[in-house]
């Protein structure tokens, strides 16, 4: 059976030449839904059945527009981490893909959330199947030159804080910079606000901060958040 992938990505020209690479037979894989990263995505891929979210990273969607003011416009997804978050919770559980040219994405901390891997849009045919298939199969994959790039960059004290938060903690903190209430992030998560108020202040305590305030400061203080 043919391991079925969706591609999310506002770049039509990017998104509409991997939908079509993956259309090859050589690929082996199945493409079940392309389009933009938005609201009628996530509504599509809620009721799509596919094994794989191949998601297109930009600057413009990474975590310095979690404060944007677009946040109280739409309920859409305004950042691909946000997308990936939604996706971690969908009931078969999508193994997500997230092509990045930049570092600033979490790289440690979305991994520890679930992501599978970054995949750098310099891979070829070959490297975008080979990290799909590895998502499809549970492991892990980075593209030798993000995994270069970060290394040389390197985390410091404060970022490698982030490392130790779990996929909730990391989640609920996500929502928080993006200054959802407790009953919006429990209705996000699927999870009793009791449940939310026990993640974020875990979260809290790892990371050392005590509000909202000082946890979006730390953020901008370790390059996550511009």
């Amino acid at each position: 059976m043919a391991l079925t992938v969706a591609i999310v990505d506002n770049n039509a020209l990017l998104r509409d030449g991997i939908a079509a690479l993956l259309f090859l037979p050589i690929s082996g894989l199945r493409v079940v839904m392309a389009s933009d990263c938005d609201d009628a995505a996530m509504t599509a891929l809620q009721s799509t059945s596919f094994r794989v979210a191949l998601i297109g990273i930009s600057g413009a969607n990474t975590p310095s527009s979690l404060s944007s003011e677009a946040s109280d416009q739409t309920d859409a997804p305004k950042t691909h981490f946000e997308l990936a978050m939604r996706l971690m919770h969908l009931a078969d559980k999508p193994r997500v893909v997230l092509m990045n040219q930049t570092p600033e994405v979490y790289p440690k901390a979305m991994i520890q959330a679930g992501v599978s891997g970054f995949l750098s849009t310099h891979a070829d045919l070959d490297e975008l199947v080979k990290s799909l298939r590895l998502a499809g199969m549970g492991k892990s994959y980075i593209s030798p030159s993000l995994s270069t790039a970060w290394a040389q960059e390197g985390l410091s004290d404060e970022q490698e804080r982030f490392a130790e938060l779990s996929a909730r903690e990391l989640a609920v903190m996500h929502y928080v910079l993006a200054e959802k209430r407790v009953p919006e992030i429990a209705e996000l998560l699927s999870i009793n606000p009791k449940t939310v108020a026990t993640y974020r202040s875990r979260m809290m305590e790892k990371l050392g901060v005590r509000s909202d305030l000082g946890l979006f400061k730390l953020v901008q203080s370790t390059g996550l958040c511009s």
